[in-house]
């Protein structure tokens, strides 16, 4: 089959984020400009959306829908559910004192605010928590609080729902509440195709493409284009596999090049073998973009946010008893550090924020 000499998965792991976005942007291409191929061991079927069956002993393990882990106990004021915090200072305060900023404190190994904004990326590749509406508990806003104080309405409370717990948890001290991680657990980037079969199907484009729909200039498909919006003023809101991708521009414009770069590649497949069905060409570029956001994040990401010394160990093979969910720990503080990142107008500034 020609696919297989499309592109040289080695070019992948050596793909920096600065190459992904100026080959992304390209409408087109053609078979001829990519070098050869490699095996691709998932062409046909594709990996589970969900992410169901990455561990042949425990296929659950990972997947969309699984609860959060803990590497330490839960510390509910009740023991089972109740928040606790109640003698802790206000929230607010907290924040301003960690990440108020003056100016722009440039890092120190010269690191741009695009880093904090694919560090965002990542994370919504590993983890979504929904909250419950019914279980509000909004931050009260104190006087003198530089932002909300200043709103014209005087702003007096930040709207905050919980996060939805598992059923069946919360019930008594031996079984206290849990929340889920509603998207897989693994760097397959499901931020471009979503966690579930429904989520796919919306952003298939239709017919024998294999390619991800799109709107008027290239860009990601639109709420009103998808009809899943009944209020007219979302209509212009992006959508994508992750419903955060509307946050911040940041974040919208990289979720655009990962959409581009799948079509992209899609093109290129089908042209090097035009007899390819629709779902091959598909779950083949599906394949190569998790490969590619894998690659930046192991090779380029990760090394710059721990460091070359202190980093990771090197990779010596799966080993089946690592469970591959997310800990609540990681879920709740990643959002805080990216959060703080976002500070810098120019550029970041990371010692020191752990």
């Amino acid at each position: 089959m020609r696919l297989r000499s499309l592109l040289n998965l080695r070019i992948v792991r050596s793909l920096t984020i600065a190459a992904i976005s100026s080959v992304a942007v390209a409408s087109a291409a053609v078979a001829s400009d990519l070098p050869p191929l490699g095996d691709l061991p998932f062409v046909v079927g594709g990996r589970p959306i969900d992410g169901m069956g990455n561990n042949l002993a425990d296929p659950f393990l990972g997947s969309a829908g699984t609860a959060l882990l803990r590497l330490s106990p839960s510390v509910y004021a009740d023991g089972i559910s109740a928040m606790a915090g109640a003698g802790r200072p206000n929230t607010r305060v907290i924040s301003n004192s960690i990440g108020g900023q003056v100016g722009s404190m440039p890092d120190g190994n010269g690191l741009s605010g695009f880093f904090w904004a694919f560090g965002q990326l990542l994370d919504h590749d590993l983890d979504l928590t929904f909250s419950n509406p019914a279980e509000q508990a909004n931050i009260p806003i104190l006087p003198g609080d530089p932002l909300y104080d200043a709103l014209p309405d005087g702003g007096k409370l930040v709207p905050f729902n919980r996060s939805a717990a598992v059923a069946g948890t919360g019930t008594s001290a031996g079984n206290p509440r849990e929340q889920a991680n509603e998207i897989t657990s693994f760097i397959d980037a499901s931020f471009v195709y979503g966690s579930s079969d429904a989520q796919l199907a919306l952003l298939r484009a239709s017919g024998d493409s294999g390619r991800l729909l799109t709107s008027a200039g290239n860009l990601l498909p639109t709420n009103g284009q998808l009809g899943i919006d009944s209020e007219a003023r979302n209509d212009g809101l992006r959508v994508a596999g992750d419903v955060r991708v509307n946050e911040n521009a940041a974040l919208t414009s990289l979720q655009t090049i990962f959409m581009r770069e799948h079509n992209r590649l899609a093109d290129a497949i089908k042209a090097a073998d035009p007899d390819l069905t629709g779902d091959q060409i598909f779950h083949a570029a599906r394949e190569i973009v998790a490969g590619e956001m894998q690659a930046i994040t192991y090779n380029e990401f990760l090394p710059m946010l721990l460091g070359q010394e202190k980093g990771l160990e090197p990779y010596n093979g799966y080993i089946t008893s690592v469970n591959p969910g997310i800990a609540q720990e990681f879920h709740t503080t990643r959002l805080s550090f990216f959060a703080v990142s976002k500070r810098s107008s120019r550029q970041v500034r990371f010692r020191g924020c752990f």
